[in-house]
């Protein structure tokens, strides 16, 4: 009787922490307070903010790969850091503009992101000449470390262009290798106001809000725990 007692209480525990762990990471008020974290309060910047610099440097990961009647095609998962990297070259803020080359292994089409995207400046009147295609990447510490390659760390002054809850990562990686580094933060996610009447109210926006920040946080761990052991 004791057994079977104890038994169901341990259930019932178990339950109620995995209610409480759902409730939680699905309310407005953890994703608002996660997202903002992740971002470090960082501000919009315009390219009169920008410095003069070596070269524009614009991470990838803002194109998917869709099929078509005619095989696949990219399509934009959010273009923020495209044209802004556009409007930092044509402003003149540095000679050259690089892309980098992401291809992940389960990515339908042949192409690198910097090889579309390059396609893509050069019909945005970009002059070709201008523009730099990285090695092909899959992580960001790929593209560090490709851009390594191309530029010379140490005398390097680069403008890094990535969404900014990813920019905090990155900076630091490009950091590491020697890069003067200006960081220029696009693709907001954080709201400016939170809503009160809804702040505990779950919704499914929450949860997603909450999940991509939890993996991201997990990605900057490894790094700094990478970093650690080399």
């Amino acid at each position: 009787m004791l057994l079977a007692l104890s038994i169901w209480l341990k259930r019932r525990v178990l339950v109620a922490i995995a209610s409480l762990t759902l409730y939680l990471t699905s309310i407005p008020i953890t994703a608002f307070t996660l997202i903002n974290s992740i971002e470090q309060y960082q501000l919009k910047l315009t390219v009169d903010d920008s410095p003069q610099a070596d070269a524009i440097v614009v991470l990838g990961g803002m194109i998917d790969w869709v099929k078509t009647t005619h095989g696949v095609a990219p399509e934009w998962g959010d273009p923020d850091r495209f044209w802004d990297g556009i409007a930092l070259i044509k402003a003149g803020r540095a000679p050259m503009l690089i892309f980098t080359g992401g291809k992940l292994p389960w990515q339908l089409g042949d192409e690198t992101e910097g090889q579309v995207l390059k396609r893509y400046a050069i019909q945005a009147q970009v002059p070709e000449e201008k523009i730099l295609v990285s090695d092909p990447v899959e992580t960001t510490h790929d593209e560090a470390k490709a851009i390594a390659k191309m530029l010379d760390p140490i005398k390097s002054r680069i403008i890094l262009v990535t969404s900014a809850f990813h920019m905090p990562r990155a900076k630091a990686l490009f950091d590491d290798l020697g890069f003067d580094v200006f960081a220029y933060p696009v693709d907001f996610r954080a709201s400016g106001r939170l809503d009160l009447y809804t702040a505990f109210l779950p919704n499914p926006s929450a949860l997603a809000t909450t999940d991509f920040c939890i993996r991201e946080l997990l990605g900057r761990m490894y790094y700094r725990v990478n970093t650690i052991l080399r």
